[in-house]
């Protein structure tokens, strides 16, 4: 729909699927020049876990800046999420400068100036109405479940906080185990 919407509006289905094979056939060559670059982490894992890293942060900073800030409007996400874009080189970049740093620790200090130029974004840019947004951000009287789901004789198994405890405890494990 790129092609149609914004390069020929008044494009036939025959040139659209023309022009898709021609872009398909574009990105698969610009892949397979890319895939060499792959070996420079040892191996995909490695990879796809080190950009991930990067690229996960804008949009987990959208995310919950969205849902806990009022005035957070589709400028600020959109300016966002551009940014993660040129997050895919950072990983080529530590190993081109050698930077010898933890990829997560790394990407932590990426998070502070991704928050940085959210709050920066959102305080210049007009915000939302508050009557678009209202469903959409969190609120604590969320916690409370509706009607008589939170009743207190309830049997166990029936009880979020319990699965939400024990939730909790398998993370706590894990991360103890596996650390």
């Amino acid at each position: 729909d790129i092609y149609k919407r914004f390069i020929k509006k008044d494009v036939s289905d025959r040139e659209m699927i023309k022009t898709g094979r021609i872009a398909s056939g574009v990105i698969l060559v610009i892949g397979a020049i890319w895939a060499p670059m792959v070996l420079k982490f040892g191996h995909i894992f490695s990879y796809f876990q080190e950009c991930w890293a990067f690229v996960a942060i804008p949009v987990a900073v959208i995310f919950v800046g969205g849902l806990l800030w009022k005035k957070v409007n589709s400028t600020t996400a959109y300016v966002t999420l551009l940014l993660s874009f040129p997050m895919f080189a950072i990983p080529y970049l530590l190993r081109i400068l050698k930077i010898q740093m933890n990829v997560f620790n790394i990407a932590g200090l990426f998070l502070i100036g991704f928050i940085i130029v959210f709050i920066i974004i959102t305080l210049l840019s007009r915000s939302s109405q508050p009557e678009e947004v209202s469903t959409m951000i969190w609120k604590p009287s969320m916690m409370k479940l509706p009607g008589g789901l939170g009743a207190i004789n309830r049997i166990w198994y029936h009880n979020l906080f319990f699965w939400g405890s024990i939730m909790v405890a398998l993370y706590m494990l894990i991360y103890i185990v596996f650390w």
